[in-house]
């Protein structure tokens, strides 16, 4: 699993690809927690695959944790519909989830302070 940081004006968009499995789980959910918790941050998902139930269940309590924490404002994009109901069922109110990226990036959240990653590879 790999994940590409944007910066679009003060919008951080994460865009992550590849296969989210329990063994990666925990790296994302670290790395989640440390790098996005001050910051608006959008995640786009359309290129990230789940393994089972327990990659999406492991996404699910990442972001439920993160948009607890963030006081910025969490949210995700691009999702298909098969993942559209259960991330919907399972995530709390702060958390919002976008039709598309152009959507999430104009979403009204407060101001926000950039840090200096580019990259991070789980």
């Amino acid at each position: 699993m790999e994940a590409i940081i944007e910066w679009d004006n003060e919008v951080i968009v994460v865009k992550l690809s590849g296969t989210l499995d329990f063994d990666k789980a925990f790296e994302f959910r670290k790395k989640s927690l440390r790098h996005f918790i001050q910051n608006k941050v959008v995640f786009s998902i359309k290129d990230l695959n789940f393994v089972g139930s327990t990659g999406m269940s492991s996404f699910v309590e990442t972001l439920s944790e993160l948009s607890e924490k963030n006081p910025n404002g969490v949210l995700i994009c691009d999702v298909g519909l098969e993942y559209k109901r259960l991330l919907e069922t399972f995530l709390n109110e702060k958390f919002k989830i976008c039709d598309d990226l152009n959507q999430a990036k104009i979403a009204d959240i407060s101001t926000i302070s950039l840090p200096e990653i580019t990259k991070i590879e789980f």
